[in-house]
C-alpha cells in the first residue's frame, strides 16, 4: 500500500509540476503578446507625433510665406500711394 501510496503522491507531484510549467509557458505567451502590442502603440504614438511636428512646421511655413506677401502686398501699395500723393 505504502508502495502505492508513493506512485500516487509521485504521480500528482509530477502533474502539478506539467501544470505548473503549462502556465508559466501561457503566462510568457501572453507577456511576449503585450509587449508586442505596446511596441507598436509606442511605434504608431512617435510616427503620429512625427506627422504632428511636420504639419507644423507646414503650417508655420505657409504662415511666414503669408505674412511675407501680405509684407511685398503693403510694401507696393505704399509705394504707389507715395506716387499717387505726388501726382
Amino acid at each position: 500500500m505504502n508502495t502505492l501510496k508513493a506512485f500516487s503522491d509521485k504521480e500528482r507531484a509530477y502533474h502539478a509540476y506539467q501544470a505548473r510549467m503549462e502556465f508559466l509557458r501561457e503566462q510568457h505567451s501572453i507577456q511576449c503578446y503585450l509587449a508586442e502590442l505596446r511596441a507598436k502603440v509606442e511605434q504608431e504614438h512617435h510616427r503620429a507625433e512625427h506627422e504632428r511636428a511636420n504639419a507644423e512646421q507646414e503650417r508655420e511655413q505657409k504662415e511666414r510665406e503669408r505674412a511675407e506677401k501680405e509684407q511685398e502686398r503693403n510694401k507696393w501699395g505704399q509705394g504707389r500711394f507715395h506716387v499717387e500723393e505726388t501726382i
